[in-house]
């Protein structure tokens, strides 16, 4: 009997653990976090119909190689007959009589092939691919964008989580030191005053745990709005701060970045479809040859007999020499020039661009590795500062104020030290993004 109620009770237990685990929120990662901003961020589905609408670009301009074959039908309504008079050889009267010259229904079938162009369809054939591959490049582009913007939001929770330790280990040190005062107290070995004091400073540290336990949670907020979540879905964001190392030269970067970035790419595009306008602006003027035929027929009425059809053909070959526009082709040459001419200086300028952001984000990443380091040693200075001020307190050589100030410089230093850390991972995300490979480093780089 006991043992069925202990199997029993085994059961039931294993049960509420498996409900427990199946109702718990589900946990995400930084990179769980990009995929699912990725899925859900308008701008990127946005970006996603800008690339389906240029890849059906490239159908429309493959389709202008391909014959046009077409069928047109019309029926006439309106007799259109023809009054003829002929003088009767007998009588010598005119005797007139009525003919119709039309048909009730009328039936085309017409076939058209381009032959030669002067280059006007290959161009607007690679433009179009051209443009497809802009449209892929400015996906990679808002992608790096929107992944920045997940991360910077991932590490703000994490460090508004950190804050909160920080807060409380301040909070859990003044009231142990209130215990030490308040027992030092008793024994007459300390004042009412340094009792209050030392009050005083656990009340105030309350509302800073408080103020950091609210940033957690619009922290969390922000990122759900970052990856686009409901703001009331409970959600685990599973992460830490680390104090990663980031070691590469600055022309190595200059070379990842000018080779990576989707900007980069962009502006290459841009001058190669600047450069096919040129010539399809230049085809203008060059002669057209085409190859149509028609096949007509003809009846008063609807039906399958032959002998009641009248059939005609005709084929052709048609040349089509321009001599003069009012000077447009002129005119769309000189402009398909001129958007190269821009498209150039927008690339010179663009690797500027780069190259500042690629040298500031690296001098950022240094910078910040240098005050982890700085503020890592305040930590260990402050922690052992405030061991010295407690050992002096309880030998009577130091005042309640000199501990409290000596944790409040350990408090300032943790919160310098996790601020530094922050800094430092967002740093090196920032110096990915510069070098177009923040991406890669998630394995995003060829998802669409």
């Amino acid at each position: 009997m006991l043992r069925d109620k202990a199997v029993i009770l085994l059961l039931a237990f294993t049960f509420i653990i498996l409900c427990r685990e199946s109702l718990a929120a589900p946990s995400m990662t930084l990179s769980d976090c990009l995929r699912k901003a990725f899925q859900l961020n308008p701008e990127l589905l946005d970006a996603r119909e800008a690339v389906l609408q240029a890849k059906y670009g490239i159908t429309e301009a493959r389709s202008a190689f391909l014959p046009n074959l077409s069928l047109d039908g019309s029926y006439n309504f309106l007799e259109k007959t023809q009054k003829v008079s002929f003088p009767d050889p007998l009588t010598g009267r005119m005797t007139e009589f009525e003919i119709d010259f039309t048909r009730d229904y009328t039936f085309q079938l017409r076939f058209s092939q381009p032959l030669y162009t002067g280059g006007r369809l290959m161009g607007s054939y690679r433009i179009a691919n051209f443009a497809y591959q802009a449209a892929l490049a400015d996906l990679e582009r808002r992608k790096s964008e929107v992944a920045l913007n997940v991360i910077q939001a991932f590490y703000g929770l994490l460090l508004a989580r950190e804050s909160v330790k920080v807060a409380r280990q301040a909070l859990q040190t003044a009231q142990e030191f209130l215990r030490v005062v308040k027992a030092r107290y008793e024994t007459g070995e300390a004042s009412s005053f340094e009792v209050l004091r030392a009050e005083v400073e656990v009340s105030n540290l309350k509302p800073a745990l408080i103020q950091a336990k609210n940033a957690v949670a619009l922290s969390e907020l922000s990122l759900k709005k970052a990856i686009g979540v409901k703001s009331h879905e409970e959600v685990d964001f599973v992460g830490e701060l680390t104090s990663e190392t980031f070691e590469i030269g600055t022309e190595e970067a200059l070379d990842l970045a000018f080779s990576n970035r989707p900007e980069m790419k962009l502006a290459e595009i841009q001058r190669e479809i600047a450069d096919q306008s040129i010539k399809v602006a230049r085809s203008q003027r060059l002669p057209l040859f085409s190859l149509t035929a028609n096949y007509d027929i003809r009846t008063d009425k609807i039906t399958l007999s032959s002998d009641e059809l009248e059939k005609t053909y005709a084929g052709y070959l048609v040349v089509s020499l321009p001599i003069f526009d009012g000077l447009r082709t002129k005119s769309q040459i000189s402009r398909a020039y001129s958007q190269k001419h821009q498209a150039e200086i927008s690339e010179a300028n663009l690797r500027d661009a780069i190259e500042l952001e690629v040298r500031s984000s690296l001098l950022e990443v240094d910078a910040a590795l240098e005050r982890l380091k700085s503020q890592e040693k305040n930590v260990e200075m402050a922690t052992e500062g405030l061991k010295i001020a407690n050992e002096r307190y309880l030998q009577g050589y130091a005042t309640n104020l000199e501990v409290m100030d000596a944790q409040l410089a350990l408090t300032q230093a943790r919160t310098n030290r996790i601020q530094a850390l922050h800094d430092l991972n967002l740093a090196i995300a920032k110096a990915k993004k510069a070098m177009g490979a923040l991406l890669k480093d998630y394995n995003l780089g060829a998802q669409q």
